[in-house]
């Protein structure tokens, strides 16, 4: 696996882009795979690419992950990792999981370093598109704003059952949110909604961000400083499964535009590990998911929408117990973390035509010792 940044540590893993690489190498490992790490800082990855060139013996690996932070990689660096991958054929699968820079509008860098950007992420896409037998998505709309020579697979994100499936509650009267509060999140519809909808009944809403974006935000949150509905929290990690474990459903508000229609954020993987039932609004592949599967209701994202949904799901107990029953199912039947590793080696090594030339496929860790 290579990952162009420090992922293992706890506090590396608060940003939903984080969760997919570590939730995958553990993943990879519980399906008994030996997975080697190209991670880290630039000097640690310097020192494990030089390592990796000296290793002889390339051809033990199935095949490599790399999973890009949102920022171009470095051009040296990882450039001649992805190189050896190439010369020695080793089966390359990307995951790309940012696009703003391809849509002017939401891409907001001053002057010279949104023009330094910009060259350096086409370049990347070039170098990448030479370098990777697929790539990986989140989203199929996703990939079709990247027009790519090589095949491209989706793979949205996972979860995992942390939930028991007898918890039962006598009252719907906490909800969840986790994640960004600025604008394009939809903090002040979702703050509107519950101003509203404590107004005739009390839905507290556990709200967890971080401590630095709450600072910015203080106009949007400064006429609830005194709701007593609002709780705020900043954690992340494990210290989050106990405001999962008092919540009874979640929230998701983002507003609707070109970006957030083509996105799943990691945390509705999230919501639905702990067996809640998702709020939504009508963001193209969230509203999607949510509608197929049956695990939530979408509203449009303005205060008056949001209310009636949220405020439909605590009032129908029939309803809310049988989406609660279709996040398990949802879960169980294709989209835990473990169906997704299981994709990506399955993807990867239908396409390792070193080993089709020696009479047949690796099929898994029994017949090869090493992942990469």
């Amino acid at each position: 696996m290579h990952v162009p940044y420090p992922f293992l540590r706890e506090q590396d893993r608060t940003s939903g882009s984080t969760v997919l690489p570590y939730q995958l190498y553990l993943a990879f490992q519980e399906m008994g795979y030996k997975v080697d790490l190209i991670t880290g800082s630039r000097a640690a990855r310097l020192r494990k690419v030089m390592e990796f060139a000296r290793n002889r013996k390339l051809d033990r690996y199935l095949f490599c992950f790399s999973e890009l932070s949102p920022y171009p990689v470095h051009p040296i660096i990882d450039y001649a990792f992805y190189l050896l991958l190439w010369v020695n054929k080793v089966p390359t699968g990307i995951y790309y999981t940012d696009a703003y820079w391809k849509f002017p509008n939401l891409f907001a860098q001053p002057g010279f370093r949104r023009l330094l950007l910009l060259l350096r992420y086409r370049f990347d896409l070039l170098v990448f598109s030479r370098a990777a037998s697929l790539f990986f998505f989140p989203t199929g709309a996703m990939a079709d704003v990247f027009p790519l020579r090589c095949p491209k697979v989706v793979l949205p994100f996972g979860g995992k059952v942390l939930f028991p499936g007898s918890r039962t509650r006598p009252e719907i009267d906490t909800a969840i949110y986790v994640g960004g509060i600025s604008h394009r999140y939809g903090a002040a519809v979702l703050l509107g909604a519950f101003d509203l909808i404590n107004e005739s009944t009390r839905l507290d809403l556990e709200l967890v961000c971080r401590e630095d974006e709450l600072e910015r935000e203080q106009a949007v949150f400064a006429p609830y400083s005194s709701a007593r509905w609002l709780h705020i929290h900043h954690l992340g990690g494990d210290a989050l499964h106990g405001v999962y474990h008092k919540s009874d459903l979640a929230i998701i508000p983002l507003l609707k535009n070109v970006y957030n229609d083509i996105v799943i954020p990691v945390k509705m993987f999230e919501y639905l590990s702990h067996g809640l039932p998702i709020v939504a609004t009508n963001c193209t592949e969230i509203a999607n998911f949510i509608t197929h599967n049956g695990v939530g209701l979408v509203a449009e994202d303005n205060v008056e929408s949001l209310t009636e949904k949220i405020l439909q799901l605590v009032r129908d107990r029939d309803l809310y117990e049988e989406l609660k029953r279709n996040v398990r199912c949802t879960l169980e039947n294709g989209n835990l973390w473990t169906d997704r590793a299981r994709l990506v080696a399955q993807q990867l090594t239908a396409l390792d035509k070193r080993h089709q030339r020696k009479g047949g496929l690796h099929q898994g860790p029994d017949s090869v010792p090493s992942l990469s």
